[in-house]
C-alpha cells in the first residue's frame, strides 16, 4: 500500500477504528514502520521493548559532530514555559519532572549517566539547588565542592 499527498494539510496514509482499537497497525521481521521527518503525537506514546539486551527507546542525534550545537539523544520536559498552576504557592499542586528513572532491580539504577570520553557523566543546573538526594549517598572516588560547603548534621569521618 502507498499513499501520497501533495496537500501540506493533508494525509499521505489515513488509518482510523471507530470503535476504538488501533488505526494503524505494522509488522515486519525487520522495522514495523520508519518515519523520515518529525513525529507528532497527539495523545501517549507507549513502548514496550521485547529485546532484553536494547533499550526500548533509543534517542541517537542525527550528526554529533556540528560544531556550536548540543548532541542530545533525548530530552525531558516537565512542563518548562508553563505557569505554575498554584500562583500563591508555586510548590504546590503539581510536581514537574523533566525525565524520570525507576528501577525495581537491587542492582539496579534510576538513572544512570557515564562519559566515556572522560567529561561529566550527570551534569544539574538551576536557579535553586542542581541537585537533591533523599536517602544515603554513596561516592565511590574523590569529591570536590568550589563554593560553600553547608552540612546540616554531623560528620562522619572513617577509613584510612
Amino acid at each position: 500500500m502507498l499513499g501520497t499527498s501533495a496537500d501540506p494539510q493533508g494525509e499521505g496514509v489515513w488509518g482510523e477504528n471507530t470503535a476504538g482499537g488501533i488505526g494503524v497497525y505494522g509488522r515486519s521481521k525487520g522495522s514495523a514502520g520508519q518515519f523520515d521527518g518529525n513525529l507528532v503525537v497527539n495523545g501517549n506514546a507507549s513502548v514496550s521493548g521485547s529485546d532484553p539486551i536494547q533499550p526500548a527507546i533509543l534517542g541517537k542525534p542525527l550528526n554529533v559532530n556540528i560544531p556550536g550545537t548540543q548532541a542530545v539523544g533525548v530530552k525531558g520536559d516537565g512542563g518548562a514555559g508553563f505557569p505554575s498552576p498554584v500562583p500563591i504557592n508555586p510548590a504546590g499542586g503539581r510536581t514537574a519532572v523533566g525525565v524520570l528513572g525507576t528501577s525495581a532491580d537491587p542492582h539496579g539504577q534510576g538513572v544512570w549517566g557515564e562519559n566515556t570520553a572522560g567529561g561529566v557523566g550527570v551534569y544539574g543546573r538551576s536557579n535553586g539547588a542542581a541537585a537533591q538526594f533523599d536517602g544515603t549517598l554513596i561516592v565511590n572516588g574523590n569529591a570536590s565542592v568550589s563554593g560553600t560547603l553547608t552540612v546540616v548534621t554531623d560528620i562522619v569521618l572513617s577509613g584510612g
